[in-house]
């Protein structure tokens, strides 16, 4: 169901992630997602999720099934994961 995209490999290799980690989030029960709002990106929905100790944020297109880019969880972020996480 999952495509990986030429960037999003690139920047998994050079951010330390594998993809194994990215399919572990994408695939996992309880992924935290969060729906952009903006009408420009309708179809993008921002996985937020951690593997071993990596957290992440994936940027996929909904509808195609394709995995944007991969990125570090910056601190905002991995703070409202963390409290959506306990919820």
């Amino acid at each position: 169901m999952w495509k990986i995209s030429k960037h999003a490999l690139e920047r998994i290799e050079e951010r330390g992630f594998s993809k194994d980690d990215i399919l572990f989030v994408l695939n996992s029960k309880f992924p935290i997602t969060v729906r952009l709002h903006s009408p420009v990106e309708e179809d993008i929905e921002l996985f937020m999720g951690y593997s071993g100790s990596k957290h992440m944020l994936i940027p996929v297109n909904i509808k195609t099934g394709n995995v944007i880019t991969v990125r570090p969880m910056r601190r905002e972020e991995r703070k409202y994961f963390e409290k959506r996480s306990k919820e």
